[in-house]
């Protein structure tokens, strides 16, 4: 009881001084083992607080609580489907140690496995309603199965139980504006802004949400302030870009799409818009370089390949121009929008690829 109270009073030196101690005069103190595993993880080892867990259960297998702290190593070494066989072992145990139930369904969405991750949240407010973390993690499972509706509600239910929960806010607007409903993200953010005015996040989001709405000067003005608190954002700078883009404001939308590639240089989105821009701007060379950046990244990128071409025929680069013409060809037949309309229109190729690229 002292080791966990001086653990719990954040005294985290003396405790592992106590547990230092008491394995030397017994090294297999299942307590001093246990515990000294529990500072292990919150200094982030995790490797030495499975070894010291798997110590303390040969002394004590039937013990639910070591197993749910070898779960958290486990999962934080992100060898998540041991985690959650060390998580059912707790359960089998204690049915209800919640947080390990948690933990488990929580491993099951580290995976990409949401519809098990969604079954682990239910369980868990089968038997309390009002668990916060569980419907929220509700919420966001549903969220990524695409059932936005009932989402939505786990949110609104979380948030009715805790008000002040920031992150519930901000993850309900990033629903809403997927939704379509920019109006009612932006409510959502600004809500979550009265509890935390200093999060460079929740002004970024905001921004994306008013350029939704066409409001590019407030869109610009939010992502001017999330690059005041991070000037690190590189995603707040990207969209401060288009809104200035969008405004006419041609200088600061350049800058600020070089500015995100040089912090984030595997920001798609932004290597392509700064290619669009350029091209816009009749620099073909420094378009088709932007460009090459994004298609290292990702190729399929909507529109990315038809605009590329385009950027080195006006170059009079034609270079693979025949082969590239084909894999653009290939991938509007496979239903990838790779290209638009107009711009195939410039291209010299078959008659039938701005109908494809219609159809696509």
């Amino acid at each position: 009881m002292v080791r966990l109270e001086l653990l719990r009073r954040q005294r985290p030196g003396e405790a592992a001084e106590l547990c230092r101690l008491a394995l030397q005069l017994e090294p297999d103190h299942v307590d001093a083992l246990t515990l000294g595993a529990v500072l292990a993880l919150q200094g982030r080892d995790a490797h030495q607080a499975v070894a010291l867990l798997d110590r303390a259960l040969r002394g004590a297998p039937d013990n639910p609580a070591i197993h749910y702290y070898r779960g958290n190593g486990l999962r934080a070494l992100g060898a998540q489907h041991a985690a959650i066989a060390s998580y059912d072992a707790a359960i089998a145990l204690n049915p209800e140690l919640l947080a390990a139930h948690h933990n488990r369904a929580n491993a099951w969405r580290d995976l990409g496995e949401f519809a098990a991750a969604l079954a682990g949240y239910d369980a868990i407010l089968a038997m309390r309603p009002d668990f916060v973390p569980a419907l929220k993690g509700r919420a966001d499972a549903l969220q990524e199965l695409r059932q936005d509706e009932a989402s939505l509600a786990s949110y609104d239910a979380a948030i009715a139980l805790d008000p002040a929960g920031v992150e519930l806010l901000n993850n309900r607007g990033n629903l809403l504006r997927r939704m379509g409903r920019p109006g009612e993200a932006v409510a959502s953010y600004d809500a979550a802004l009265a509890l935390d005015a200093h999060n460079p996040v929740l002004f970024s989001n905001r921004g994306a949400a008013l350029q939704d709405q066409g409001q590019h000067q407030l869109a610009m003005d939010s992502y001017a302030r999330a690059v005041e608190l991070d000037p690190e954002r590189a995603e707040a700078h990207a969209g401060g870009a288009a809104a200035a883009q969008a405004l006419g404001c041609v200088p600061e939308a350049l800058a600020g799409y070089a500015r995100a590639v040089a912090i984030r240089p595997d920001l798609v989105e932004a290597h392509n818009n700064l290619g669009n821009l350029q091209a816009a701007l009749g620099d073909y060379g420094a378009a088709l370089q932007s460009y090459d950046r994004a298609w290292a990244l990702q190729p399929d990128l909507q529109g990315l390949a038809g605009m590329r071409l385009h950027a080195k025929m006006q170059l009079h680069d034609w270079h693979d121009m025949d082969a590239r013409i084909d894999e653009l060809t290939a991938a509007l037949g496979r239903g990838v929008p790779v290209a638009n309309p107009f711009t195939v229109l410039a291209l010299p190729a078959a008659a039938e690829l701005p109908r494809r690229c219609a159809e696509v």
